[in-house]
């Protein structure tokens, strides 16, 4: 497993493959860092600035 770490203030900003992330478990808010648990596999961010 890895931890990818993205410079966001709400987890709302983030989709992954167009699907927002904030319903996931695991995801969390750390200061102004989203902090994501991951498994093998690929992966499409995006981070929407507000």
């Amino acid at each position: 497993m890895a931890t990818l770490y993205l410079l966001a203030k709400r987890i709302s900003q983030i989709t992954e493959a167009g699907k927002p992330i904030d319903l996931r478990p695991g995801f969390r808010q750390a200061n102004d860092e989203v902090v994501i648990p991951l498994e093998s596999g690929c992966y499409s961010f995006t981070i929407r600035n507000e």
